[in-house]
């Protein structure tokens, strides 16, 4: 049992308190001891107290009624209740008020021993299947992404880079950095070394900071105690502990609020944390996979990213070149996109004209990956044949080689406008256009947050 393991004693026999307390702090154990309820009352409230050995006899209220009174206010308190009597409904009673155990009196030291030690062990076996609980239900909304993802290219940049993660996949604990514009897969590649590695049957579990307010950061990552604070109307795992056997993807980390990065770079270096509201250090074996489509050397340089933290994160960093760049992997991401589509959709989507892979090799794809993917479920759910044509990528205004030609117009009519203004006004418009609506889509294509969309929507009356 843990030293530190603390014991109040409530009886109004002197002899009895005095002589369990010098007991137990032989066994290295923190043991109060009061003879009145308001002594009691009073160190329950000022310190935190693990196990309460209750006289069921009291002259200024019965143990029971004590028992009522405290237990909603200590919830993690565990009580032994103690008598002279063996009333059978008395130890009905007080079980049901809360109570783990009823101890006799006449009683031995030992009795009192066996009694505590057989309390805490049923605790700590509660505490374990709570957690495996509050673990299963986060599993579960996670288990679907459990799936494998193939990497599919055939462009050269791509071949270097999946040989590159399935070596560093074989690199036990080591920090991954995965940089890229927004869409090209940095989350796929994330799950593609954890499928590749000895922690595949372990959790993958991604999480976007840009999404986790700064007062959640600490109860989002590790994890909080029951009524730690207000809201906290149970314990929580946090992803950190969550993680702790598999993989975390922190996305977006250059979104990360500075003051956290202290807090964060202090798990890597440490891999241990504390629940907020709790006491107990939790060792982790958390491996983690940062992503970003930022640069960070350069906010490093504007004192948004710290320099400590980018070399914990970066001992391996691979780098994944857009779309635009790699033109060889459209034809082959298309066929998949397709297949995928029309599985999920139900449609029997049997072949295609080639125009179009012709259309879309002319295409720079400012949203990547992610906008192909998206281009061609929205053709295949347009679709009204089993064969895809070229007029189901209309994209609900302009054809691909329409598209094409309206912004080379963009381009020749407006190089002499350089209003800031009214360009991000029109670029927001478009880009909400293109994401029908969707501010989380819209913001991945114009490389910013949602926050900082919104609050340009708001600038511009769109909100």
């Amino acid at each position: 049992m843990k030293p530190d393991y603390s014991v109040l004693i409530l009886d109004d026999e002197t002899a009895i308190t005095t002589g369990i307390k010098t007991f137990l702090e032989e066994l290295e154990m923190q043991v109060f001891a009061a003879n009145h309820i308001n002594d009691a009352l009073r160190i329950l409230e000022t310190n935190e107290i693990d196990l309460l050995l209750l006289d069921i006899h009291l002259p200024e209220m019965d143990g029971i009624s004590f028992l009522k009174k405290v237990k909603p206010i200590f919830e993690r308190l565990q009580v032994i209740m103690i008598s002279a009597y063996s009333d059978h409904k008395l130890v009905v009673e007080a079980m049901r008020e809360g109570a783990d155990d009823f101890i006799r009196k006449p009683f031995q030291l030992s009795d009192i021993h066996l009694a505590i030690t057989r309390t805490h062990s049923f605790q700590q076996t509660k505490t374990q299947l709570a957690r495996t609980d509050s673990k299963l239900r986060r599993y579960h909304t996670l288990i679907e992404n459990q799936q494998r993802q193939p990497i599919v290219y055939k462009s050269r940049q791509m071949e270097e880079i999946v040989k590159l993660s399935e070596m560093i996949a074989k690199i036990e604990d080591v920090p991954v950095l995965i940089s890229g514009e927004s869409g090209t897969g940095k989350e796929v590649l994330a799950r593609y070394i954890h499928q590749m590695s000895k922690r595949n049957r372990e959790a993958f579990i991604p999480t976007n900071c840009a999404s986790i307010p700064f007062d959640l950061f600490e109860s989002e990552f590790f994890g909080h105690m029951k009524g730690a604070f207000t809201g906290a109307v149970e314990d929580q795992t946090g992803l950190f502990e969550l993680a702790s056997d598999g993989m975390l993807f922190l996305d977006e980390i250059s979104e990360m609020d500075i003051r956290l990065q202290a807090k964060l770079l202090r798990v890597l270096e440490s891999k241990e944390i504390k629940k907020i509201g709790g006491k107990k250090i939790i060792s982790i074996g958390t491996r983690v996979i940062a992503a970003t489509n930022k640069d960070l050397p350069k906010a490093i340089l504007d004192g948004q990213f710290r320099n400590d933290l980018f070399h914990r994160l970066s001992v391996f960093e691979l780098k994944i070149p857009p779309l635009r760049e790699r033109t060889d992997d459209i034809p082959v991401l298309f066929e998949h996109f397709v297949s995928k589509s029309a599985n999920r959709i139900k449609k029997p989507i049997k072949s295609y004209d080639p125009a179009i892979v012709e259309q879309l090799l002319k295409y720079p794809f400012p949203g990547n990956v992610r906008e192909l993917g998206n281009m061609v479920e929205r053709a295949v759910i347009l679709s009204q044949s089993e064969v895809l044509c070229l007029n189901d990528f209309g994209l609900a205004k302009l054809s691909i080689e329409e598209l094409n030609e309206s912004e080379k117009a963009e381009s020749g009519k407006n190089k002499s406008d350089l209003n800031l203004n009214r360009h991000e006004e029109s670029i927001v418009k478009e880009a909400l256009e293109l994401s029908c609506g969707n501010i989380h889509e819209a913001a991945r294509k114009l490389g910013i947050t949602p926050q900082s969309l919104r609050r340009r929507m708001e600038k511009h009356g769109m909100l």
